[in-house]
């Protein structure tokens, strides 16, 4: 990825169009499968039953939920997919003390798998802050074809066709979102329609292993 890095900034010195798609489908290639390996690793690990390593740190939600929005918006794949934010809460700068990179991790993989299946081409993606204000809650909605909850969860577990195409995922990023949200003591919830999957991830406001 570093030498692609140094490959990709030559590109201003040329006006080969060809050379600059060819070396973003590399990058976007290289991401992508250090996202796979991560995702095996991390999988791996907690499954394991290891200790994962937290920074838990001072959030602000609604800039963490625009920065998961805007990785998913400059995916030429996800084009076409209107994201739209939504907030249940009328204070849109909740504060949280959790670990943000892991929670980041959370929601890119509810945004992709969400977009990838959707039936219209639109997720609606937000949070909530709970009545006793001691947790909040993240929710991302899809249409869908048929009620696959009964295996969403399950490690491999995979749609093979998104449409026409073989489905390039491995079927783990759900199962790193459920694994995930329990390392940072919450909970995840369905709520299923015949034709609408709603995915529901619930985490306290501050994390026990918080250090004022």
């Amino acid at each position: 990825l570093g030498f692609l890095e140094v490959i990709h900034s030559l590109k201003s010195n040329t006006q080969d169009l060809q050379y600059t798609q060819f070396s973003n489908i590399i990058r976007s290639s290289a991401e992508r499968f250090l996202l796979i390996m991560n995702d095996l690793i991390e999988l791996s690990l907690l499954n394991a039953g290891d200790e994962p390593l937290l920074n838990i740190d001072e959030i602000r939600v609604d800039k963490l939920i625009e920065e998961v929005k805007q990785t998913i918006e400059s995916q030429p794949k996800f084009v076409n997919k209107a994201v739209r934010i939504y907030y249940t809460d009328s204070d849109i700068s909740t504060i949280i003390y959790t670990d943000g990179q892991k929670l980041k991790h959370m929601l890119y993989h509810l945004l992709e798998n969400a977009a990838k299946f959707t039936l219209d081409n639109e997720i609606v993606f937000g949070f909530a802050t709970i009545e006793n204000f001691n947790s909040v809650t993240f929710s991302v909605k899809n249409a869908v074809d048929k009620d696959i909850s009964h295996r969403v969860f399950s490690p491999f577990e995979k749609q093979e066709l998104i449409g026409n195409e073989l489905n390039p995922g491995l079927g783990i990023g759900l199962s790193v979102v459920k694994k995930l949200t329990e390392v940072l003591e919450g909970d995840i919830n369905l709520n299923v329609t015949q034709n609408e999957l709603e995915i529901i991830v619930t985490i306290p406001i501050q994390h026990s292993g918080y250090i004022n």
